[in-house]
């Protein structure tokens, strides 16, 4: 921003002042807007639509890496809530809260034989190279392969980066639902019961779970 001041500058061939300021915006807030994601990786595509979404970019006159808060209703069910910071490096940490928010819409991340359902509430916390989160999925109507649960669960996993690929664990807690394999049992709510899964990435990057493995008392099974 270059500044004029001064009588001489009445006159249009006056040279300006030499008074040159810099400055840079510190925070920028977005009220009660519409945030759209569309992921195409899958098909059919998933979109999701955060709705009366505030978001807030906060930034230090002297540092490069802002923090952001962002917050919104989930067009499908359920609020979303984050804050973190993008690095100058260009990564990001972030802290993510779900409450009740419906898993349906993901159907597109699961096999096409399977029935999901349920709505989640719980942390999240991410970045460009890792992962970990701890929810619990009410209602949940889940099938992992042969296994069918029904019923509230508790998810838990870890994924991180190495050497160019992802892995990890995700584990559901199955003990207060129904867990059926195949038309072979069916386990009633109550007993103990867990299932484990690795994550893996192919040359692309792309996430999967699969090696399912459930375990319950006096029984072990494998998927």
């Amino acid at each position: 921003v270059r500044l004029l001041s001064g009588p001489e500058n009445d006159d249009p061939r006056a040279a300006p002042r030499d008074a040159t300021i810099r400055f840079a915006a510190r925070s920028l807030t977005i009220a009660d807007a519409l945030l759209v994601l569309e992921d195409r990786t899958v098909s059919p595509e998933v979109r999701w639509e955060l709705e009366k979404t505030s978001l807030q970019l906060q930034t230090d006159t002297f540092d490069l890496e802002p923090s952001f808060t962002i917050s919104g209703d989930v067009a499908t069910g359920g609020h979303i809530s984050a804050e973190g910071q993008l690095k100058s490096s260009g990564e990001f940490d972030a802290s993510i809260q779900l409450v009740a928010v419906s898993i349906a819409p993901a159907r597109s991340y699961f096999a096409s034989e399977a029935n999901i359902g349920g709505s989640l509430t719980g942390t999240i916390n991410a970045g460009d190279s890792y992962a970990d989160f701890d929810l619990d999925l009410s209602a949940g109507e889940l099938m992992l392969g042969e296994i069918a649960l029904r019923g509230p669960l508790k998810i838990t996993g870890k994924i991180a980066e190495q050497n160019r690929s992802h892995e990890g664990l995700v584990e559901v807690d199955a003990t207060a639902a129904e867990l059926r394999f195949g038309d072979f049992f069916t386990k009633p709510p109550g007993t103990r019961g867990l299932v484990r899964g690795e994550v893996t990435s192919d040359v692309e990057g792309t996430l999967a779970i699969d090696a399912w493995k459930f375990e319950m008392d006096d029984f072990q099974g494998r998927v």
